[in-house]
């Protein structure tokens, strides 16, 4: 078992602390920024327009590795330093190889912050929730009026004596994303393929995790577990975490996943084999949902 099959499997001991004991990072100004998300290892800020470089096209986010109270100060530089740059390297390597990631604008190793271009186009989870919620609006509507209509047949065939005809149910969950639904998921599996084409693994893809640029473009976020490797394991790793975080995310996607799946496997290089582990890994992990 490699370490990033060990790493997916192991459960989790870290938690996201109280916002009250997470410090602003060290910046003029830097009070004024609005705080976006926060996790366990780092907070995300806004930064007002121009605050980073004066005159830059981009708006701005910093992801600041804030320090572990609980640490030795000498250990948490050492921790935050390295896992900061192995960030920024699979974040640069992947961006070179030509997957959609934000642009790099600065990195302050020192405070344990990386700049990034900010991405205004929503999560990929909540795209995927509004086309559900979309589709299954426009389900419920044409229910009513296939009932309304099924209503008036009964009528009409008891006055005539007639037998009622049983009218087909509209719609069906194996496809209520539709074809916006189908798109995006293309989308994923591509950008998957790609990453994997560059040897990076995410280690935490999520739908969370795949953001849309301002020109509508799937986007790819937060290399914070990603590493370089050429295990096919690995790269089913990075999928079944990915097929995990869908269906445990947005109901009735089995439709999404094998699109996912059927993208990689048919595009990337690696396909076959890398479905031949992932079969293993699914394997491994109702095992361990069953026996513990």
């Amino acid at each position: 078992m490699s370490a990033l099959t060990e790493r997916v499997h192991a459960p989790s001991a870290s938690f996201a602390p109280p916002a009250s004991s997470i410090p602003t990072p060290p910046y003029p100004g830097a009070s004024t920024w609005t705080k976006v998300s926060q996790g366990s290892e780092s907070t995300i800020f806004l930064l007002p327009h121009n605050a980073l470089v004066t005159g830059h096209p981009l708006s701005s986010i910093c992801k600041h590795r804030f320090p572990k109270l609980y640490r030795h100060p000498t250990l948490n530089k050492q921790l935050t330093s390295s896992r900061l740059k192995g960030e920024v390297r699979c974040l640069t390597k992947a961006r070179r190889g030509g997957v959609q990631t934000p642009e790099v604008l600065g990195v302050d190793e020192r405070n344990g912050c990386i700049f990034l271009a900010y991405l205004s186009g929503g999560t990929v989870r909540d795209r995927l929730r509004s086309i559900y919620n979309e589709q299954k609006g426009s389900t419920k509507g044409h229910e009513q009026k296939g009932n309304e209509q099924k209503g008036n047949e009964q009528k009409g065939n008891e006055q005539k004596g007639n037998e009622q005809k049983e009218t087909p149910a509209v719609g069906n969950s194996s496809d209520v994303y539709g074809a916006a639904g189908a798109a995006v998921a293309t989308a994923i599996g591509r950008l998957v393929v790609d990453l994997h084409a560059t040897n990076i693994v995410h280690g935490d893809l999520t739908t969370s995790n795949l953001m849309f640029s301002a020109a509508d473009v799937p986007t790819l976020i937060d290399f914070g577990l990603a590493c370089v490797s050429t295990s096919n394991e690995d790269r089913a790793v990075d999928l079944y975490v990915l097929e995990r975080a869908i269906a445990s995310t947005h109901p009735h996607s089995e439709s999404i996943v094998k699109t996912v799946m059927s993208v990689y496997k048919n595009q990337s290089k690696h396909g076959d084999k890398v479905m031949q582990k992932l079969a293993e890994v699914r394997a491994r992990g109702r095992k361990r949902e069953c026996f513990g």
